[in-house]
């Protein structure tokens, strides 16, 4: 089996992530609708200063499903069987304004509602109300909770003026509300 992201190219200031996905399990493959693009980021605290403390981290750039800059293409795994295919996504990102060396984690991720769980693989958190009978488990579970996918990268290093990698420090991403 192949990894979630199965590659990252980073050429010139252009950065473009691939995620792969396999299924043997009905031929859809695994569905993912945004990939997160954190560069020299870090956590910064988002409760309130009289309550416990509580860290988010936030993208610098997000790429959603229908963007420009998001292509998809099915891949068929097995010619003389019927669905079984693998989905890939590649998204670019352009990085002009690096000056300095830098450090991107990528992760790509489905959400509840737009891609469909990773039922049957993970079926707790489907929500059994609404999952009675085994036409109601394969009818793709999209708005029915269950778990989304969800792949990352380790941190990738951009050595930017080719005298060696050096820790650039972090910034903080803005989070929106």
């Amino acid at each position: 089996m192949q990894p979630p992201i199965t590659s990252v190219l980073l050429a010139g200031r252009k950065t473009t992530a691939t995620y792969g996905s396999n299924s043997s399990h009905t031929g859809a493959t695994v569905q993912i609708d945004r990939v997160e693009f954190y560069i020299n980021n870090q956590p910064e605290r988002s409760s309130p200063p009289d309550s416990a403390a509580r860290y988010s981290v936030c993208p610098d750039v997000t790429i959603r499903r229908g963007d420009a800059d998001w292509s998809s293409n099915d891949i068929a795994v097995v010619e003389s069987v019927p669905g079984a295919v693998r989905t890939e996504v590649s998204v670019t990102l352009t990085l002009d304004d690096l000056s300095r060396d830098s450090w991107v984690v990528v992760i790509a991720s489905g959400s509840d509602g737009i891609s469909e769980p990773l039922f049957p693989v993970l079926p707790a958190g489907l929500d059994q109300s609404s999952n009675t009978s085994l036409e109601d488990l394969i009818d793709g579970n999209l708005g029915e909770d269950g778990t989304p996918a969800f792949a990352f990268t380790n941190p990738l290093f951009i050595d930017v003026d080719g005298d060696g990698w050096t820790a650039p420090g972090v910034n903080n991403g803005a989070c929106g509300d």
